[in-house]
């Protein structure tokens, strides 16, 4: 909690001090430019064409490199160029289709109401009113829940009260945390992890191994009620607009699965930051 607070305070303060840009030098990388204006974020996306450039992930794409389930196709994440290009003509129009997050609207509302029943109202502070140390875990079953109801239209139930942590929402929950946490320092260092034995790489491929089969359960469980089914539904999920589209089933797994990595992470730390402004800066 106290961590998360430091990272929100500094990037706010990174805003503050450098305005709309800063660049960031990181000695064997290429410069970082970090952009705080909306309408820069737009130019730059408009100006990348169709193959942009897509640095980063360099930890996870060598881990897919040698995965049998990705080492064809990477996904969106890892991908480059052409093979990039080709994946996402595969999957861009079902995930850009307006329709597909309002099918899911009543779901993801009902989950953020029990969020805000279970993990606020009921564990804050009554004199303080402040959440407890735990709150970033209790964002990261929130964006889980989520995140499972677009890309597998299911629950998980991370939600509910006293959830294991030995339990399956939680390993996928830790292990993205080991991806992110040893990415930080494979990603942006010399990477002689690539030629060289590296404990920080084996728990890197460790934590990638355990989201990758934990969650493959649960794609799996839903391509299989989405071939008993029927007849079509009237207005198909995410997984059923990727196969109308053309997709394998190998394609729409790996889409289910950068769905969910990217949303555990991507959806809680967004949220968190803009809770902690809004409560500095109350409307």
């Amino acid at each position: 909690h106290a961590d998360l607070k430091k990272g929100l305070e500094n990037t706010a303060a990174i805003w503050q001090e450098y305005g709309d840009m800063c660049k960031i030098e990181i000695p064997f990388r290429p410069p970082i430019v970090m952009l705080f204006d909306p309408d820069d974020c737009e130019k730059v996306y408009r100006a990348s064409g169709a193959q942009p450039i897509r640095p980063g992930f360099d930890a996870l794409k060598f881990v897919r490199s040698q995965d049998p389930l990705t080492e064809k196709s990477q996904g969106l994440l890892t991908s480059r160029e052409d093979e990039w290009y080709q994946f996402r003509s595969k999957v861009q129009q079902p995930m850009l289709r307006p329709k597909s997050t309002l099918r899911y609207t009543p779901e993801l509302e009902d989950i953020a109401l029990e969020f805000i029943e279970k993990k606020i109202r009921q564990k804050r502070d009554p004199g303080t009113g402040q959440v407890g140390a735990d709150f970033l875990d209790d964002l990261y079953k929130w964006a889980l829940e989520s995140v499972s109801c677009l890309a597998l239209n299911t629950r998980l139930g991370c939600l509910e009260d006293n959830l294991p942590e030995q339990s399956q929402q939680m390993q996928i929950i830790r292990a993205v945390s080991d991806i992110f946490s040893n990415a930080m320092y494979l990603d942006n260092g010399a990477q002689l992890w690539k030629y060289f034995p590296s404990p920080r790489l084996t728990k890197f491929k460790s934590g990638y191994e355990t989201f990758r089969d934990l969650c493959s359960v649960y794609i799996q469980k839903a391509l299989e009620d989405l071939k008993s089914q029927k007849d079509p539904a009237e207005d198909p999920s995410l997984l059923e607009l990727f196969f109308a589209r053309g997709c394998d089933e190998n394609t729409a797994i790996v889409m289910a699965l950068d769905m969910m990595f990217a949303g555990i992470d991507t959806s809680s730390h967004t949220s968190s930051y803009v809770m902690f402004q809004l409560a500095k800066h109350p409307p």
